[in-house]
């Protein structure tokens, strides 16, 4: 089984770069209009919604996300959906260390979403970092707890 958000990590990397083209655009429209006062405060206005939008945005830590299993092998890949600074980064687990897992969800009324997977190795248990699945649609959330839960019953 194999789960993927691609469409939506392309939809998000395009409303990042519109949000940052827009206060670059109207910054540089404000630095140059100065004869209407209620221009620049809407300017402003849009500025600081804008720039509240794009902190939202970071704090949620929208990602892609993939996840499969093939053999006895889980694979995980990830990276930040944001358009600067990302960091590829792919998880092969032995399907048969997965202790448990568990879906979190916070902030904003349950908006973010976060996937925290144990594992046991030789040298005792491991808590992976959480893994940001707020992308995520709940069809897939659903199929993660599919694929999870007979790999943590072994």
């Amino acid at each position: 089984m194999t789960i993927d958000n691609t469409l939506q990590t392309a939809k998000t990397k395009i409303f990042y770069v519109v949000i940052l083209v827009n206060i670059i655009a109207l910054t540089a429209y404000n630095s140059f209009e100065h004869n209407r006062t209620w221009i620049e405060m809407g300017i402003w206005g849009l500025i600081v919604i804008l720039g509240l939008t794009y902190l939202t945005m970071l704090y949620l830590k929208l990602n892609y996300f993939f996840m499969e299993t093939k053999g006895e092998k889980l694979i995980i890949r990830f990276y930040a959906a944001h358009p600067i600074g990302r960091k590829y980064k792919s998880i092969e687990i032995p399907a048969r260390a997965v202790q448990s897992f568990k879906i979190v969800k916070s902030g904003f009324g349950g908006l973010k979403k976060e996937l925290y997977i144990t594992v046991k190795t030789p040298k005792g248990m491991f808590n992976f970092p959480p893994l940001s699945i707020t992308l995520l649609k709940s069809k897939d959330l659903q199929d993660i707890e599919y694929l999870l839960k007979p790999l943590s019953k072994r």
